[in-house]
């Protein structure tokens, strides 16, 4: 994932990425926990995503990451 951009308005935190050109399909995890998706390991894989909006954000930090199928197939990889 490149070009990641983020806009806050309220509790409401936008987010928009570019994937790679070999995504098949996203899960979407904030602060380690799953909110959106299913993407990564579904068969048949769902439609790539390019932007999330996540609503009644407590304030504060947080961290979201991105879980492709391009990924789980490179993990599966590993010795």
């Amino acid at each position: 994932m490149t070009s990641l951009s983020a806009n806050v308005t309220g509790t409401t935190v936008t987010l928009k990425w570019t994937n790679p050109s070999n995504a098949q399909g996203d899960s979407i995890y904030k602060d380690g926990g799953w909110i959106a998706g299913p993407g990564a390991g579904v068969n048949p894989p769902a439609p790539v995503v390019r932007t999330l909006t996540d609503v009644n954000v407590v304030a504060g930090s947080h961290t979201y990451a991105w879980l492709h199928t391009t990924d789980l197939d490179r993990v599966r990889k590993l010795p």
